[in-house]
């Protein structure tokens, strides 16, 4: 699995979501002042878990453009490089690449809860889209519920109310006499959703009859495509949010993210 130097595969999913719930407020510390319009907490704040997930709601907003003197991507749309998918088992086995994808929607997360523990180095998020939709490049060919399946074109997905659960743990990492945040472990799981909606262009060399027959299956059994969807995507986004917090948290001194 190819990582981008960005965000990586549908984050229709990326909580993706939750990547940039920990991040919009860690970025910003790099520019050593947060706009005023940004909310900060409070290291010894008795509900600094409910500061910290008023603040991402109230940011993420703001990434919709990013916000360029912090260092902050558009988040929306999202830019990613490739997803490759190669599952022989069950009801899809389809060996699967994605590429040039193009994530709209990751604006409008909303934290539902965050869990922060300062002294063990510990935080969850839990988030959810409304809706999420995912373009890019696509080449498959296995079988679909039996059914022989190939194809390359262009390829949209749209995921509904889609919820998602990220875990961040770490440690304490010592630089320059100061401490940082090293994230050592991070899990993401996107547990959730209410409906998946697909659509593969050029589906066996643009056999139109065909194409539209595979399509209406799929749509069909969205439950069984989001199946064979969900591990990779875990895992891709997973990783990318893993890199990107920790590359952020060994650069910024816990003291200048949470303020004492």
């Amino acid at each position: 699995m190819a990582l981008p130097p960005g965000p990586h595969c549908p984050a229709m999913l990326q909580l993706f979501l939750l990547s940039l719930v920990t991040c919009q407020i860690l970025i910003g510390v790099t520019s050593q002042k947060l706009p005023d319009k940004f909310p900060r907490c409070k290291q010894e704040d008795p509900n600094i878990s409910e500061c910290i997930k008023k603040a991402a709601y109230a940011v993420i907003p703001q990434l919709k453009d990013g916000i360029p003197s912090l260092g902050v991507p558009s988040l929306d749309p999202l830019k990613a490089s490739s997803l490759d998918i190669d599952q022989g088992q069950g009801p899809i086995a389809l060996k699967t690449k994605f590429t040039n994808v193009s994530v709209a929607g990751l604006s409008e997360c909303k934290v539902s809860s965050s869990e922060i523990d300062l002294k063990k180095y510990t935080m969850r998020f839990r988030g959810e889209m409304e809706k999420v939709t995912f373009d890019a490049d696509y080449e498959m060919n296995g079988r679909v519920l039996l059914l022989p399946v190939t194809g390359k074109g262009r390829c949209r997905l749209s995921v509904s109310h889609l919820k998602g659960l990220l875990d961040l743990k770490g440690k304490v990492l010592m630089k320059k006499n100061k401490n940082h945040f090293d994230i050592t472990h991070s899990t993401l799981d996107l547990y959730s959703i209410e409906k998946l909606e697909s659509h593969f262009y050029n589906l066996f060399n643009g056999d139109k009859a065909l194409g539209e027959s595979m399509n209406t299956l799929l749509n069909e059994n969205w439950k069984e495509l989001w199946d064979f969807l969900k591990p990779a995507f875990d895992e891709a986004f997973g990783a990318i949010i893993h890199q990107y917090s920790r590359g952020i948290f060994n650069k910024v001194p816990f003291n200048d993210i949470f303020l004492e």
